[in-house]
């Protein structure tokens, strides 16, 4: 089990209006500068840290389980991101609850700024995954083998049900102050826990927005726009 403190990495712009639905509309200057004040506010609460650990997994009956753990990924999604992985990583990931706690003193006195740092504190969450994942795929190259992207529960038919034990898998209350709800919402929100299979000949490959759990929500989807997560090699 490893755990780890971030370097803070400014919430990127072009991700945070993609949160936000941008989709080509004129921005105003005034407009720019109340995005940059709520990144930068964003910046200043966050406390990124992560903790991560490698499993072995085994094949069951009831899905794969990560050994030794009680966790047991279920869903055929995952079953075909993990063909031909015998291993995995766990990883979690936190802003800190600073973060929440500012987004929600801002709602009542100005619900904009609140919507430019919800969005702006999703987009510095899936920065920092980005760069834990960048790092762990250089480490396992250095063996000679490859990761998976990374996966949630809650995408595909992955059940979201599986976040305590999840969480539970990598003792998130106690090293990082991640903790699940009775109705499998993470505490604090800007949170992320996800799942890379560790193989010899495994691609990197993304889902298409089929397989999204949000797909029938997704205003990007509507809009006739992608978040990235595509498939590709």
């Amino acid at each position: 089990m490893r755990q780890t403190a971030f370097k803070k990495i400014m919430p990127p712009q072009d991700e945070t209006l993609r949160y936000m639905g941008y989709s080509g509309q004129m921005l105003t200057e005034q407009f720019c500068e109340e995005l940059d004040i709520c990144r930068k506010k964003v910046f200043d609460a966050a406390s990124p840290k992560a903790v991560y650990s490698r499993f072995a997994l085994k094949r069951t009956l009831q899905g794969i389980a990560v050994v030794p753990t009680s966790l047991v990924l279920s869903g055929n999604d995952i079953s075909k991101l993990l063909d031909g992985c015998n291993e995995c990583i766990l990883i979690a990931v936190t802003l800190g609850l600073q973060v929440e706690r500012l987004i929600n003193y801002t709602q009542p006195v100005s619900m904009s700024r609140a919507v430019m740092m919800d969005a702006a504190a999703a987009a510095m969450v899936e920065a920092v995954c980005d760069e834990l994942e960048n790092n762990l795929r250089q480490e396992l190259e250095n063996e000679g083998k490859n990761l998976t992207w990374r996966y949630s529960c809650g995408y595909g038919d992955l059940p979201l049900s599986l976040q305590k034990d999840f969480t539970a898998a990598l003792d998130t209350s106690r090293r990082i102050g991640l903790s699940c709800s009775e109705n499998y919402i993470m505490i604090p929100r800007k949170s992320v826990t996800a799942v890379m299979g560790i193989g010899q000949n495994t691609a990197a490959v993304k889902p298409a927005c089929e397989q999204c759990a949000s797909k029938d929500d997704c205003q990007l989807r509507k809009a006739g726009k992608s978040c990235g997560y595509k498939k590709h090699a």
